[in-house]
């Protein structure tokens, strides 16, 4: 097998596993040197994918870049912090003791602080950054159900959510609902509450198309009932592609496996881009400003392929809200809001990644231990300091 252009992709898919996909893999119609495994359909077609393989030509080096350095960084956070634990018990220095050494604000060999606030007068407010002008469906209150699109039936009751009304439900709820006047949103969710099949991502396309559109209907021949969209405060879906560390299982460009959150972001702006409601999306797993600069110049490379081809297409339509899930990057939010302008419109948190992500931070740490989720402290303790950060930082 030929070196791979993204090196990192090599822990998901090995040149064995690669080479046993091989041998089901067949040239997709009209797009040379694209082959797939399975049954296409959906926002695919040939078109849709030459976009797809022109935009990843154009931001592969880029994106190898920053998840090298994941690689690299990831290494230096090993060997620091088993260096600090292991001189921190030689001194029987406590956990909990101010002078307990940990990595915060060390420098690799490059001066890069790894981990750790960059701003020297960070003090857990905004910077003062500009956050370009809000479009008119985001703005306002943002109640968000999260819940993947494949299937059709759970699409249409993710956006009925305001309708539905729960058995013996508080008539206080009711009376709520009755002078709010935000529309609930729906993260359509593409990331981690699913394994990525093709199948699913397919369906799931098919089934958020017929959202925008408002014309999904599903026939549920079991209980003899057909589910139809309300026909007003439906919920906003907003799409949630995956992690820049996922490849495609399924789709090789050039024998190289396409990154997923490539495939997934390009098939739905490519056909959506008519539609401004359709073009924000939620970006997990974001680890520092480096990999936030990496996502502006994708997006703002498919708006200029997009204008391209549709002239009254306007520059800057497409925008970000950030899920921050890592511990790297919580102290970087100031730097991450700047690098995505004009596309970054605000930010939300995910705890359980979170914690898992910090347990990888502090593997090689023996006081560290992973706390319970069952634990409602760490919500009240922990989880809303966070909430606290992002308030100061992005509600500004």
């Amino acid at each position: 097998m030929s070196k791979r252009e993204i090196s990192y992709y090599s822990d998901y898919i090995s040149e064995k596993f690669q080479n046993y996909l091989k041998d089901q893999a067949r040239e997709y119609p009209g797009v040379a040197g694209l082959v797939h495994i399975g049954d296409s359909g959906g926002l695919e077609d040939a078109h849709s994918l030459k976009f797809t393989c022109e935009l990843y030509e154009r931001v592969k080096d880029k994106l190898n870049t920053v998840l090298n350095n994941r690689i690299k960084d990831r290494a230096f956070i090993d060997g620091r912090v088993k260096a600090y634990y292991e001189y921190n018990q030689k001194e029987r220095i406590d956990f909990l003791n101010s002078d307990y050494k940990t990595i915060l604000g060390d420098e690799d060999e490059n001066g890069r602080i790894v981990i750790g606030p960059k701003l020297k007068n960070y003090c857990g407010k905004s910077t003062g950054a500009k956050v370009a002008p809000i479009p008119e469906h985001l703005q306002g209150f943002h109640v968000t159900l999260f819940g993947p699109p494949d299937d059709p039936k759970l699409s249409i009751n993710a956006m009925n959510a305001y309708h539905r009304k729960l058995k013996d439900e508080p008539e206080v709820v009711a009376e709520i609902l009755a002078t709010n006047k935000d529309h609930p949103m729906w993260g359509a969710d593409d990331e981690d509450s699913k394994t990525p099949l093709r199948s699913d991502l397919i369906s799931a396309a098919q089934n958020l198309t017929g959202c925008f559109n408002a014309d999904i209907k599903f026939s549920d021949k079991k209980r003899n009932k057909t589910y139809e969209l309300a026909d007003n405060m439906l919920s906003q879906p907003i799409k949630r592609f995956p992690g820049l560390a996922l490849p495609c299982s399924f789709m090789f460009y050039q024998a190289n496996p396409l990154p997923l959150h490539i495939y997934d972001f390009a098939l739905h702006l490519f056909h959506h881009w008519h539609n401004p409601k359709a073009l924000t999306f939620y970006v997990p797993k974001l680890e520092n400003e480096e990999e936030a600069s990496y996502i502006k110049f994708m997006i703002e490379t498919a708006e200029k392929m997009i204008k391209k081809l549709h002239p009254q297409y306007e520059m800057g339509t497409v925008r970000v809200i950030i899920v921050l899930e890592n511990p790297r990057a919580v102290f970087r939010v100031n730097e991450m809001m700047d690098e995505l302008y004009p596309y970054f419109v605000g930010a939300s948190l995910g705890w359980h990644d979170y914690l898992g992500s910090t347990a990888r931070l502090l593997k090689e740490d023996g006081n560290y231990r992973i706390p319970v989720k069952a634990d409602p402290d760490i919500v009240i303790k922990y989880i809303k300091a966070s909430h606290e950060l992002l308030a100061n930082v992005v509600g500004e």
